[in-house]
């Protein structure tokens, strides 16, 4: 992960902020997270932007308020040495 944002913070300094802005909107939309994938959509974005494929307008049921938030129970750990036997 921390490789990840290091790239990505590499990326910034070497492209205009709004082809980055962009591009992180895009992948978003897409739901496709990482280096790789914001490295490539800079990339078609400078050169060529109209070869990029429409997102679909997202679904009511898929969209999430971010940042939401996830409630995890916790439990003593000998629950899990009674369940692992």
């Amino acid at each position: 992960m921390r490789e990840q944002v290091e790239r990505i913070v590499t990326l910034a300094e070497s492209c205009p902020s709004d082809v980055l802005e962009q591009a992180m909107q895009r992948a978003i939309r897409f739901e496709a997270y990482g280096y790789g994938i914001l490295k490539r959509l800079v990339e078609r974005l400078q050169k060529a932007p109209g070869s990029l494929p429409q997102p679909a307008q997202p679904s009511a049921q898929r969209r999430l308020s971010l940042p939401y938030r996830v409630d995890v129970e916790r439990r003593d750990l000998s629950y899990y040495q009674e369940v692992a036997r």
